[in-house]
């Protein structure tokens, strides 16, 4: 899709998808899911499944809790243990 061999749409489409965090990939892949179906069929690979709440959920809190600590708002050891506290 990238290479805009199926439209320019799908191009600025799949550059927003790669760009996009986990939530907004999410999001992406239902809204267009037609589209993203029918590229995978063209290229005859099995479209993934999406992820359920719950995995979407995990991914954001350790996205949060990686941003907290670049940014140096959180030790590793706080690192560490807030994420041995998720579900």
């Amino acid at each position: 899709m990238h290479l805009g061999t199926h439209g320019g749409f799908a191009r600025a489409l799949a550059e927003a998808f790669m760009n996009a965090d986990s939530t907004n990939q999410e999001i992406i892949l239902k809204s267009f899911s037609a589209l993203f179906s029918k590229v995978a069929s063209f290229l005859d690979i099995e479209p993934t499944q999406s992820k359920s709440d719950h995995e979407l959920y995990i991914e954001r809190r350790i996205d949060i809790l990686d941003k907290k600590l670049m940014q140096g708002n959180i030790s590793q050891e706080e690192y560490d243990r807030r994420f041995s506290q998720l579900p």
